[in-house]
């Protein structure tokens, strides 16, 4: 193919370009335009040189003749605006080479409108801050919510505890007044079962708390219960323990357990004795808890094959945390319950007695 029938084709290219595309000469008169440039400039479709001009015009940063001739000098593109009545294009120009003939021709091309486009962005920018402050509203709405949720859960953790020491103190009431000592006796223990669910919440709520219970808060407060509801003078009662946060849902059967297994010692290890011995002791095994309560008593009752009787609420609530359990009968009884834990932190020791 010849560089002749190259041409028309290169022609055709460049009318079909989206860039606006003017060659003028000094006098702004137009030698061609693409379509782009002719619908900018409001052109007539050339035929041959087109009959038409730029000069009405008007440009920055100079006027329009002088834009022509220092662009017709220059290989370097030179930045120019025109404008008329509502029109503006923006565009750059420069000299094009010779071509035989002493006409100097210029290049004008258009170029994207850095104030359209900062207008786009500024409006994007707009709507972005207006969807952040959606957001943040959502957000707040959100936050709000959960704090009455949790003002709500805190009141209802507070309500509970003073509904289980109200029971408590109404069955410790019935069994002072019961006649029989076995009914009595019922009574107190389910008053005693109920006052260690309370110290859970006793606990809660005094921290402002409604899921995570301080183990070390939890031992001491349930045992000093324990011995002032059931536990004899002679008997004397300690508890040893690591401190860890525990979640209610633990700590709810731990205290049952610990308070079944501490009032069985008390009722059963020291008939006919002047004094006695309860140690309880829990201790945080890394992935574990070991919860261990011994006495320096006679032992539990058997059964026919000489192992001692488990309590049936002991075996219940150690299934329902997954744990074991194993007694052991040596100068005492001791019972040691193992059950899964997954530790958020651990501190010191603390020991109590009384």
């Amino acid at each position: 193919m010849t560089g002749r029938s190259q041409a028309p084709i290169a022609d055709l290219a460049l009318d079909a370009h989206p860039c606006t595309t003017l060659v003028v000469d000094l006098e702004g008169r137009v030698l061609y335009a693409n379509a782009a440039g002719r619908n900018a400039f409001g052109l007539a479709r050339p035929s041959g040189p087109v009959p038409c001009d730029i000069a009405g015009w008007k440009t920055r940063p100079m006027p329009l003749a002088d834009l022509l001739r220092s662009a017709s000098m220059s290989s370097n593109w030179i930045p120019a605006h025109f404008f008329r009545d509502e029109v503006s294009i923006h565009a750059r120009a420069r000299g094009l080479p010779p071509d035989g003939t002493a006409m100097p021709r210029i290049l004008i091309a258009s170029v994207a409108d850095s104030t359209a486009q900062f207008s786009i962005h500024a409006q994007q920018i707009r709507d972005l801050n207006s969807q952040l402050a959606l957001y943040q509203k959502k957000s707040d709405e959100l936050e709000a919510s959960v704090a009455v949720a949790k003002f709500l859960e805190r009141e209802l953790v507070h309500r509970v505890k003073n509904n289980l020491a109200i029971i408590s103190a109404l069955l410790n009431e019935q069994a002072r007044s019961a006649g029989d000592q076995s009914v009595s006796g019922a009574l107190r223990s389910a008053a005693s079962r109920i006052k260690s669910i309370a110290v859970v919440h006793d606990i809660l709520d005094s921290n402002h708390q409604t899921e995570i219970v301080e183990l070390a808060e939890l031992m001491p407060k349930l045992i000093n219960g324990i011995r002032a509801a059931l536990c004899p003078k002679h008997i004397r009662i300690e508890v040893e323990t690591e401190s860890a946060a525990i979640h209610i849902d633990l700590a709810l059967p731990l205290a049952l357990l610990v308070n079944e297994l501490v009032t069985n010692a008390i009722k059963h290890a020291f008939p006919g004795r002047s004094s006695g011995r309860i140690h309880c002791r829990c201790t945080i095994l890394d992935v574990e808890i070991e919860i261990t309560v011994s006495d320096d008593g006679v032992g539990l009752p058997v059964d026919r094959a000489g192992e001692p009787r488990q309590p049936y609420m002991v075996g219940a609530l150690v299934s329902q945390i997954d744990g074991s359990m194993e007694c052991r009968l040596d100068q005492g009884t001791e019972w040691r319950l193992r059950f899964p834990f997954r530790a958020t932190r651990r501190l010191a020791a603390t020991v109590g007695s009384g």
